[in-house]
Parts: structure tokens; sequence; C-alpha cells
């Protein structure tokens, strides 16, 4: 009886050890499940947040200045992030946009880093290159045109409406507004020049919003404007175009100016290259459709959208003679005291041609 009731104890004692036994083993196992599944989440969620290494351009530019409306279907399209990312899928891509009143905005910025690449009027480029060249600390390139005005198109000499003025004898002792330095400042020069009455009127320094609001309320007798606000003045039957910049007989020229960091990226900069060069050809075969583009981008009406595009001559490369009419611009700068001479020849050593 003692040894039968011995070994019942030591029978329940075996199978209670085998019992524990067991469930630590399934205890072991199922941790170690929970444990091997959270680390492979873990492990995915590290893998799925690690930071991308970012490739950030900054791009100024101004809706307000038709010429260089490529900036408008590009960005539009997101060309140029699409292209980007395309190349580098591994990487994430950020392009900046950054709308500007004045081509002095867009140099300001470029000066102090923040943006690495312009679209710029010819007087503006002239200006950035003088900076580069005479400033240790910063550095930048011409590299390429956007569009052009041939023989001096897309830029006007405006009056009211209702004025009696007709043409420029009749300008005789009047007040002419102009940004003071820009391109359509020299078409007007060189205008009245041929026609003798450079000494004959009274031209005065305007902003182009102020000079908009002077002629509307008819507090200034003509300003001297570029596109798109020769067509807009007369879409909306406040102007009326008297003066046509093709008078003067020079090409209106723009430029893209990009800073020696940027250039130092050769893959991205040929990129932009190829995204200009597609906008050029949709800007100049598909005029409808880029103008829908920058009706969107700029808020100026379809219709003088469309009128300025096929207006304007797009072609990315910059010609010999072309560097002429940026050395005259210098000289004109000069006159006026807001630049000195220098060699632009290494400003302009990175340019399409």
């Amino acid at each position: 009886m003692v040894e039968d009731a011995h070994l019942f104890v030591t029978n329940c004692a075996a199978s209670v050890s085998d019992g524990t036994e067991n469930f630590m083993k399934r205890t072991f196992i199922i941790i170690f499940t929970i444990f091997t599944i959270f680390i492979l989440f873990w492990g995915i969620c590290v893998l799925k947040n690690e930071k991308k290494e970012v490739v950030e351009i900054n791009v100024g530019y101004q809706r307000i200045t038709s010429q260089l409306w490529s900036a408008l279907v590009i960005k539009s399209e997101k060309m140029f992030e699409d292209k980007l990312q395309m190349k580098f899928p591994d990487k994430e891509i950020r392009v900046n946009w950054y709308d500007n009143v004045s081509g002095a905005n867009i140099n300001s910025s470029m000066i102090s880093g923040k943006i690495d690449i312009g679209f710029l009027g010819d007087m503006p480029c002239l200006i950035n290159g003088y900076y580069s060249y005479t400033n240790n600390d910063y550095h930048s390139y011409y590299i390429a045109c956007d569009g052009r005005g041939k023989e001096g198109a897309n830029q006007d000499v405006v009056v009211p409406y209702d004025s009696s003025i007709r043409c420029v004898d009749d300008l005789l002792e009047k007040d002419i507004s102009v940004p003071i330095g820009s391109s359509a400042h020299r078409m007007l020069l060189m205008v009245l020049e041929k026609n003798k009455m450079i000494n004959k009127v009274r031209i005065v320094h305007q902003d182009l919003s102020a000079a908009e609001t002077l002629l509307e309320t008819g507090k200034i007798d003509a300003i001297s404007v570029w596109e798109p606000y020769s067509s807009y003045l007369e879409d909306k039957g406040v102007g009326r175009v008297i003066i046509n910049g093709e008078e003067s007989n020079v090409d209106y020229v723009t430029g893209i100016v990009a800073s020696e960091e940027m250039l130092k990226n050769t893959e991205i900069i040929n990129i932009f290259f190829e995204c200009l060069e597609e906008t050029h050809l949709l800007l100049s075969k598909s005029p409808e459709f880029a103008a829908k583009l920058c009706e969107k981008e700029s808020g100026f009406p379809y219709e003088v959208c469309v009128n300025v595009i096929k207006n304007t001559k797009w072609d990315s490369k910059l010609k010999e003679e072309d560097i002429k009419i940026f050395e005259n611009n210098m000289d004109f700068l000069q006159e006026l005291g807001i630049i000195n001479k220098y060699d632009i020849s290494d400003f302009f050593s990175c340019r399409k041609k």
C-alpha cells in the first residue's frame, strides 16, 4: 500500500513536471514568435521611413514677363520634377518655384543662395553677371535664352485708350513712365532718338504695377512696357499701343542664369535643358495648348496668352550676334550708372549655342 502511494505521488510529480515543461516551451515559442514578428515589423517600418537623400532645386521666375513663360509651362506640367524623379528614383526630389515681380528680386535671391536657377530679362542678366564678376563669394553663368522678341517685338509704348496721342510726335512735352534700366527703357530711348525726340519728353521712373494704375487713372500720358502688359491693357480697353518695339530694330532677348554650384550637377542641368527644349517646341508648335497652361499660371486672359506666345520666338540658343546686343545693353546700363563695364566672356561661356 505504501509502495503504491509512493508510486502515485511519483507519477503525479512527473506529470506536473512534464506539464510545466510543456507550458514553458509553448510560452517560449509564443514569446519568441511575437518578438520575431515585432522585430520584422519594426525593420520594415524603419526601411520604409528611412530618409532618402533630398535633391532640392530653387527656381526663380516671373509670371508678369511673357518671354519667360517657359517657366510657367515647366512648372505647370511638373516636367522638371518628373524627369528628375525618373533619373533619381532613390532620392526625394523637391523643386521649389518662386514667382518674383522683377529680375532684381531674383538676382538678390540668387546672390544670397536662395535661388539656383533664375529666368531673367536681358538687363537683369547683365546685372547678375556683374555681381558674379565683382563678388568673390558668388559666381553664376548665363546658360540659355528663353523667349525672344525679334527686332524689338513684345515691347510697346502704350497710352490711355481715349488719349489724343496717336504717334511719337504727339509725345512732345509729355510724361512717359518706364522702369529705369529695363529693356523697355532702352527701346523707348532708341525710338525717341530715331525720331529726334530724345530731349522733348519727360521720362518718369515707375514700377510696372504703378505705371498701369497711373495709365488707368489718366495720371500719366504714356508708359513703355513689355508683354503681356501691352496686350492685356488693350484687351481690357484701358490702353492703346502707339509705338511698337520693332521700331528699335534690336532683338529683345532674355536669359536663364544658374549658380556655379548648380552647374556642378551636370545631370540635373542636362535634364533642365531637356525640359527647356521640349517646352520651346510646345510653345512654338502648340501655342493654344500652352496658352491654357500660361493662363492658369499667370492669371492673364487666354487670348492675351495666345497672342504673346505666337509673337515670341522660342529658342534656347544664344548666337554670337546676340552677345553684341548684350554688350550694347551693358553700355546702356553703364551710362545710367547701374553697373560698370566688365568682361562678359566668362559669364556667357556656358551658354547653349
